[in-house]
Parts: structure tokens; C-alpha cells; sequence
């Protein structure tokens, strides 16, 4: 939660609180699970929303928007539903809020789709694994990219990354700081295509794995079916933790693997780990 303003803070850590006491058992959430999702919004974006949904504030903007769709609906359903629990005003207004709740997920998911560049080799923004990341430091000037998002980023290629940044600009919010965040995108652009010279090539991995254990990897990972055998897993491990990452890291930034992040990630750790211990 470093990211995370005072307010933003303290919200959640009351609500935490409030959810390990409450006797509201059908409309609470696990504390873990409920944390898990609310660090996936930075300070900004959170408040956005929370304004939004529980006291009927503007809709939020087009780069939280941006942060909402790519937590995920099952975790914007959490935080509220988890902010309902934590307070008796909130739960008499419960209609209210959560069709405001569904209301600014339909905004927000419309918002990204028609700032998507009409051009389907272009990933939209939600589909992208790092996009907080990536939003948070072009449109903010917040937080650094990894590695691993500088890849992402850089696999989209230039020409989608100008369309995506110059599609959200248009938004009313941030057109008087067009000139800032046009300098920003250039700039992490540039600082990315520096890092992506020190990581392994999607190609290059990509050989290294014959085509029946990348399909068995593959339906095991994104999937979430199947097991890795023993003789794909020493392939896999002899790959390397890099080229794994990087492997599945791209493939999440296409469209067919939208909301499905987290998941993905934790069947990819999963996997590695199990294959570790074979060899």
C-alpha cells in the first residue's frame, strides 16, 4: 500500500477492521481477499470511485477506468460490497450504492472500450497485465515500471502505445495536460525500449520449448487444466524463470486473457514451483 494516500489508507484499514468483526456474514468479505483487491487501485483512482459509488460523486475518470476494468469486476464487487459491511449509513442506502456500483462498472468498461484505437492489432488497455503500472506513471508521473512491464509495454509495440496514450488524452480530464503526459509517454517509452534490450527474447524463449510441452504449459497455465509432466517440467526449468516469465507476461497482454490476470500468474507461479521440485 505504499501508493496509497493517508485517506485512501486509513479507509481501508477501517473497513479491515470492520470486516473481522462483522456479524453481516452474506454480504462480508474476507479481510485478505478484500486488501488483495484494494491494492490493486493507487490513491487516486481510489477515491475516484469510492465518491462515485457511495456518494453519488462525478464518474470517474478515463485512466481509472482504465485501473478499474484491469482489477477485474469480481474485485470492484469486493470493495463494495466490503465498504457495505464496514457501515450501518451504507447498508440503508445498499440499493442505491450498489446500483451505482453496476452503473460505474458499465461507465467505466464503455469509457475503455471506446478509447480503444479502432485497430485490432492493439490490445485494449485493460487487457494489458501491467496497466496501473503503466497509467499510473504516464498520467500521473507516479511509481516506476518493472522490467517485466517495460516488456509488456514495449511487445505492443510504438505505434499502439502512441495510439493508446493519444486515445485516452482525448478524454475532457486530460486535455490540459496533453503536453505533460505526451513527454511522460515518451519518456517511459524511451526508458523501456533501453530495459527490453536486457530481456530475453519472446522468440529466442519461445524455441526453446517443442511445440507438444508449450501446448501442455500453455493449457495449464491459461487454462487452468491438464498437468505438466515430468519431462515438460525439465524443459520448462531448463528454460529458465525468465524466459517463463516473459512467455506468459506477453500472452497476457492479449485480448482473450482479459480479467484473467491474477489467476493466470498464480497458476504460473504454481506450475514453475511444481516443476522446480521434479528436477
Amino acid at each position: 500500500m505504499a501508493n496509497f494516500n493517508y485517506e485512501w489508507l486509513v479507509l481501508t484499514v477501517l473497513i479491515v477492521n470492520a470486516l473481522s468483526a462483522t456479524s453481516y456474514v452474506e454480504s462480508a468479505v474476507d479481510p485478505s481477499e478484500f486488501e488483495k483487491c484494494a491494492t490493486q487501485l493507487d490513491e487516486w483512482c481510489g477515491k475516484e470511485i469510492l465518491l462515485r459509488v457511495f456518494f453519488n460523486d462525478a464518474n470517474p475518470s478515463g485512466d481509472c477506468c482504465m485501473e478499474l476494468t484491469a482489477m477485474g469486476k469480481a474485485c470492484h464487487d469486493k470493495i463494495v460490497r466490503a465498504t457495505l459491511s464496514s457501515s450501518p449509513m451504507y447498508q440503508k442506502n445498499s440499493k442505491a450504492i450498489l446500483g451505482r456500483s453496476q452503473s460505474t462498472w458499465n461507465h467505466c468498461v464503455s469509457t475503455v472500450r471506446s478509447s480503444s484505437p479502432h485497430n485490432t492489432s492493439c490490445p485494449p488497455v485493460s487487457n494489458l497485465t501491467c496497466a496501473k503500472q503503466i497509467v499510473s506513471r504516464i498520467f500521473r508521473s507516479q511509481g516506476e515500471l518493472s522490467n517485466d512491464c517495460c516488456g509488456v509495454l514495449v511487445d505492443i509495440g510504438k505505434d499502439c502505445h502512441d495510439k493508446l496514450v493519444g486515445a485516452h488524452i482525448a478524454s475532457a480530464k486530460l486535455r490540459s495536460n496533453k503536453t505533460a503526459i505526451l513527454s511522460g509517454s515518451t519518456s517511459v517509452w524511451n526508458w523501456c525500449t533501453y530495459i527490453a534490450q536486457s530481456l530475453p527474447s519472446v522468440k529466442a524463449c519461445a524455441t526453446k520449448l517443442d511445440q507438444d510441452c508449450a501446448r501442455e504449459i500453455r493449457v495449464g497455465i491459461f487454462h487452468g487444466k491438464g498437468q505438466v509432466t515430468k519431462p515438460c517440467c525439465a524443459k520448462l526449468v531448463k528454460m529458465g524463470p525468465k524466459c517463463h516469465d516473459r512467455l506468459v507476461k506477453t500472452s497476457l497482454a492479449k485480448p482473450q486473457f482479459v480479467n484473467s490476470s491474477n489467476a493466470t500468474l498464480d497458476r504460473s507461479t504454481k506450475i514453475w514451483k511444481k516443476c522446480v521440485s521434479y528436477v
